[in-house]
């Protein structure tokens, strides 16, 4: 995993990251990597967004929202056919729920 993220193996060099909502697993992530990789750090916790982007890295962005709207928003940008709108899972579930006795 070094020489991956540090561009020793014959992979491709990391060239960005997204730390989302674990607190040590992200801090980890963001002291291994180097400084010139980008970070988005996105968590609730203005306290773990904060913490790593302290890392010393002028490349880091925070952004403090809820995980799993972020995560339903980069899917929505970066896949707009394959994910389904909010919208439409909303009424999948009322329909759903509504038992008939």
């Amino acid at each position: 995993v070094r020489a991956l993220i540090w561009g020793k193996g014959d992979d491709d060099l990391i060239g960005f990251c997204i730390v989302v909502g674990t607190m040590l697993h992200g801090i980890a992530t963001g002291n291994c990597l180097p400084a010139s990789v980008p970070l988005v750090c996105v968590d609730i916790n203005q306290a773990t967004v904060t913490k790593l982007m302290d890392r010393g890295s002028w490349q880091s962005i925070g952004i403090i929202t809820d995980v799993g709207l972020f995560i339903r928003v980069l899917a929505e940008r970066l896949g707009p056919n394959e994910v389904r709108r909010a919208s439409e899972e909303a009424d999948v579930r009322r329909a759903g729920s509504q038992t008939r006795t």
